[in-house]
């Protein structure tokens, strides 16, 4: 079905008999994933000299040499100290030092950009460039293009033979990098991350089995589908994900008498075209045997210095835990932190937990932090 929900509004969908949802999918035209695109690339890294040669527009007013790069994985946990320097030569003319520093984390490709004075161009057809290592991290070099006037000109894939060989492309002392082919995406700007937490946080949906009070399921979209509310556009599991701006959730959830789903728009702003598809089908299951399904939704804020835990549910009655979603927004540009906590899991009131973990990105099978994206 496809339906709008203004501000406020609520859309339900009643099931009558003894069936079970067997799946839930979900489409939110209003989501921006403009910038969820992966670029998988294999780049160099080096301490040395790179060249290379270029096409240009010699008669241009301005000409800007763009690089897709990223960082290596090192100890310092604060990214902003991290800088790449390197001095840039245009047919062996010094035209000066290119510093990239302020770096994003790990996940996300960034675009590095120097213009070229005019002197060192005009009225050529080809320039020869050199990057030389000056300090810092090793020059990281996954893709450059020249843009002239706006117009890209060439562009150049390090680490793809064919385009080396057919821009002349030679580096030296060049830095083994572990990592140096990532499968990254880029950083979504501020506004469109908070235009989409916005929805994923506000739209909620509500559950309710055989006549209940209060609903089973009551969270937002976005954790309901196992994705958070940011912008964790490939996230997927068997049971729940997102694939291509389809949310899915894929757990049965019996009942015996009727099944009422609720959408409510608790966002500021109306939502159009929402697509909701429903699969249903009738079951024999004993209900002294099988339980309903239930959502346990828990928001909290806690300060550095903070050592009690985080509360991530807490059940009442007969039950088996099928999983948990966990978002966590961090306060600075660290690695570490709340990242070092361990689950303490207490069945049956015990006083001491049944469960101790080793590490949050343990429990979420990272084990080496959340290094390739989210998990």
């Amino acid at each position: 079905m496809i339906f709008s929900l203004q501000v406020g509004q609520k859309k339900t969908i009643t099931l009558n008999g003894q069936k079970a949802i067997e799946a839930l999918q979900m489409n939110i035209p209003d989501l921006d994933y403009s910038w969820s695109k992966f670029y998988k690339d294999n780049g160099v890294f080096h301490k040395g000299t790179s060249r290379f040669n270029m096409k240009i527009n010699g008669d241009a007013d301005e000409i800007v040499l763009v690089k897709r790069s990223n960082k290596t994985y090192h100890a310092i946990t604060k990214f902003t100290k991290l800088i790449e320097q390197a001095r840039l030569y245009v047919d062996n003319s010094n035209i000066g030092i290119w510093e990239n520093s302020n770096y994003r984390a790990h996940r996300y490709w960034q675009n590095d950009t120097i213009h070229i004075p005019k002197n060192s161009y005009v009225g050529k057809s080809q320039v020869n460039l050199r990057l030389q290592y000056l300090k810092g991290e090793p020059w990281s070099e996954y893709y450059y293009w020249i843009v002239c006037d706006g117009v890209v000109t060439d562009s150049i894939d390090v680490g793809n033979a064919e385009s080396e060989q057919a821009h002349n492309y030679t580096a030296s002392s060049v830095q083994n990098i572990p990592y140096n082919e990532i499968n990254n995406r880029y950083d979504a700007p501020k506004a469109i991350k908070k235009h989409n937490r916005q929805i994923l946080d506000s739209l909620y949906i509500h559950i309710y089995f055989d006549g209940e009070n209060q609903p089973s399921v009551s969270t937002p979209i976005g954790l309901f589908f196992g994705t958070g509310v940011n912008d964790a556009a490939y996230m997927k599991a068997i049971p729940t994900g997102n694939i291509n701006g389809w949310y899915y959730n894929y757990f049965t959830m019996p009942f015996w008498k009727n099944a009422r789903i609720e959408l409510e728009n608790k966002s500021h702003r109306d939502l159009n075209r929402l697509t909701l598809l429903l699969a249903s089908t009738p079951h024999q299951y004993d209900k002294r045997e099988v339980g309903y399904f239930k959502t346990f939704y828990n928001k909290d804020s806690k300060a550095a210095t903070d050592s009690t835990d985080y509360l991530v549910a807490k059940i009442e009655g007969r039950g088996v835990l099928v999983g948990t979603v966990m978002e966590v927004n961090q306060n600075d540009n660290t690695i570490t932190c709340w990242l070092e906590g361990d689950e303490h899991i207490y069945i049956d009131n015990s006083l001491t937990p049944q469960f101790i973990g080793t590490g949050t990105e343990d429990y979420f099978n990272s084990t080496f932090y959340f290094y390739f994206d989210e998990y």
